[in-house]
């Protein structure tokens, strides 16, 4: 059938969501993202149609994905909402350019500083495939062609609010003092924004759990040098699979699938902490989860959830554990395509008091890191392939991923064998043997452990001295091997050691410690 389609996507997510380090305003952000195509789409198309739109036919492609409305006389189609997009069919062009005018209206008012870009074309769902590529040439050719101008702009008698750097245009009376627009919408986002998150996880969380606004609750330390860690985690190969879909009705199924894997991925993630509570709190340290109300907080909180990625923020010796038990239950799950599921996980571990959008963007470079090493040692076609990147940093972290490594180069070679693969063939990068190896390593002295530190980053005959002392030890010297590798004779092989991930993660993963 020929039509009018329409494909609209946003322009710089990441910066509108973690640009400010509270994270009230990540949160109200990140909500305002996801309404922009819900609430606000609802409301233009009822603008457009009047008593023609129908509240059940919005959800209707979702709920019965082989139900196509313009077969049964409807003016207009929701193709997919998904993957931080979606694509709108019309039968008639003049409306699907009035629903762009009321749409992006809608957003100057409701999500100011919020850039968007959309593409109209003609479309012919028989030629599924065809079209949609053509309509997404489009929408990359208007995102260079024009950016929308999206708040009050500055002037030479306007104050600058602090918190955006934008105008004073809006009053804050929990604060006396004035705003800008944006921060004024993400704030109050927050609200409502926390009622969602609670109700769509309200199974897991019962009536004994709650999520928190507030970084500082997360599990952390009174008084202590406290670290977050900031996660983010993306499905490997989503975009080829998705593009892969010849129909509109294989698209729908499989945009569905993978977003309801996503949720039941991060309900296994809140099942986890329920089910290892005792083990968490004896190793946070503190004696129960912080508490708001009658409810604990659990110690991380979802920030993005969309399609097949996410990212949350969490008490930071519990980032890498979280991030392990998330690929575990996504790798579980099935969709429409009956592709194996896998993804791949940078978590960026810093200071509490960071810059929130520093630590975002190093988490987005670990993830990338991780898929890079996913492509480099890629196996069977359709064997489970999830990948995991992680730093730790006490500082500040300036510059790229790749030169921040570069400060990891010693004499003897790299420092760092991460990222680790969940079910690597080859040992040396498997996640599960370093685990296992650390707890070995954990029974060594800490002095010992500390000296070890210093001593992968010197010499190869420091690094021999130090192995001959823990030989002369016996037991209490014995340092973990792994199977076919002579790490031990010198501490690195082949310009690589194990033993600097292992002392980084002692700290950071719970559990490792037992014997």
């Amino acid at each position: 059938m020929q039509c009018y389609a329409i494909l609209i996507d946003t322009v710089s997510i990441q910066q509108y969501i973690f640009g400010s380090n509270k994270l009230k305003e990540n949160l109200g952000a990140s909500y305002i993202v996801s309404n922009i195509y819900e609430r606000q789409l609802k409301n233009a198309l009822r603008r457009v149609f009047s008593h023609q739109f129908n509240e059940d036919d919005f959800n209707r492609w979702r709920n019965d994905p082989d139900y196509i409305a313009f077969e049964n006389g409807h003016p207009f189609e929701i193709a997919y909402i998904g993957g931080g997009n979606a694509m709108l069919l019309f039968k008639e062009k003049a409306k699907a350019e009035e629903f762009v005018r009321e749409w992006t209206k809608l957003l100057l008012v409701e999500a100011p500083g919020l850039n968007t870009a959309t593409a109209i074309g003609e479309f012919d769902t028989k030629e599924f495939d065809t079209s949609k590529k053509a309509l997404f040439e489009i929408l990359t050719m208007n995102k260079y062609r024009y950016a929308p101008l999206t708040t009050i702009p500055r002037h030479g008698i306007t104050a600058e609010c602090r918190r955006s750097g934008l105008s004073m245009d809006t009053y804050y009376p929990t604060e006396k003092t004035y705003i800008s627009s944006v921060v004024n919408a993400k704030i109050n986002a927050v609200a409502e924004a926390k009622q969602r998150m609670q109700e769509m996880f309200q199974d897991v969380l019962g009536d004994t759990y709650c999520f928190t606004d507030e970084i500082g609750k997360l599990g952390q330390k009174v008084g202590e040098d406290n670290y977050i860690a900031i996660v983010h985690i993306d499905g490997n190969s989503m975009a080829d699979r998705f593009a892969s879909q010849s129909s509109l009705e294989a698209l729908r199924r499989l945009s569905k699938s993978v977003h309801e894997a996503t949720i039941k991925s991060v309900k296994e993630m809140i099942r986890a902490i329920k089910n290892e509570k005792a083990m968490l709190t004896e190793f946070l340290g503190v004696e129960c989860f912080n508490k708001e109300g009658d409810k604990e907080i659990l110690p991380f909180r979802p920030i993005i959830i969309g399609g097949d990625d996410i990212t949350f923020v969490s008490e930071g010796r519990l980032g890498i554990w979280l991030a392990e038990q998330f690929l575990k239950a996504f790798e579980k799950q099935t969709v429409t395509d009956k592709k194996p599921l896998d993804a791949s996980a940078g978590v960026a571990i810093t200071k509490t008091k960071y810059p929130f959008y520093r630590g975002y963007a190093l988490s987005k470079q670990l993830c990338q890191s991780a898929k890079a090493k996913r492509r480099a040692k890629r196996r069977k076609i359709n064997s489970k392939d999830s990948w995991i990147d992680f730093h730790i940093t006490s500082g500040g972290v300036s510059g790229s991923l790749e030169q921040i490594r570069a400060q990891y180069v010693v004499s003897q070679g790299n420092l760092l064998m991460r990222p680790y693969c969940l079910n690597a063939e080859r040992v040396e990068y498997d996640f599960e043997t370093l685990k296992e190896n650390l707890k070995i390593l954990a029974k060594l002295p800490k002095n010992k452990i500390h000296e070890m530190r210093e001593v992968l980053t010197l010499g190869e005959n420091h690094t021999k001295m130090f192995v001959k002392d823990l030989e002369a030890r016996g037991d209490d010297g014995k340092i973990p091997e792994i199977v076919d590798k002579n790490y031990r004779n010198s501490l690195f092989e082949n310009s690589e050691t194990p033993y600097f991930d292992m002392i980084e993660l002692m700290e950071f993963y719970p559990g490792l410690k037992e014997a």
